[in-house]
């Protein structure tokens, strides 16, 4: 597998990581907004836990959806503009700030994507300087 397409396919699991972590949120938020509380939730000897569940259900949710489309946004845009050799730079610090957002607002949930989209931003810079360096010798 040649390095770019071994970068492709980085991005893209990263987008896809990204893309599950957004529908995780709205199914969150839609689980506990339109239909209350989730009966499986309620239990009649301690109606305080039940509730706290119910809130941490839908901060999650709402955090989900907020780190989703910070890091979405920029990575599909690095995603786009990567075309052959060109614009590695701004591809690579997109994709380096895409990871960082969303494992930042999600803490330790969003790691995983946010882990391979600073590995796949990390080696467009490497790219980036590797093809620099053959220039140069040339």
């Amino acid at each position: 597998m040649k390095f770019g397409s071994a970068l492709r396919v980085l991005v893209v699991i990263g987008l896809l990581l990204i893309l599950f972590q957004l529908f995780f949120g709205l199914f969150s938020l839609v689980l506990t907004q339109s239909y209350g509380t989730p009966r499986f939730l309620i239990t009649d000897t301690d109606k305080l836990t039940s509730h706290g569940a119910l809130h941490s259900l839908r901060t999650f949710g709402s955090e989900s959806i907020l780190a989703g489309f910070a890091a979405l946004l920029p990575a599909a845009g690095a995603f786009m503009i990567c075309k052959g050799n060109k614009r590695l730079l701004l591809s690579g610090l997109l994709l380096i700030l895409a990871g960082t957002a969303n494992s930042v607002i999600l803490y330790s949930a969003g790691l995983p994507a946010g882990i391979a989209l600073m590995a796949a931003g990390t080696l467009m810079l490497i790219r980036r300087t590797r093809l620099h360096e053959l220039e140069s010798e040339k």
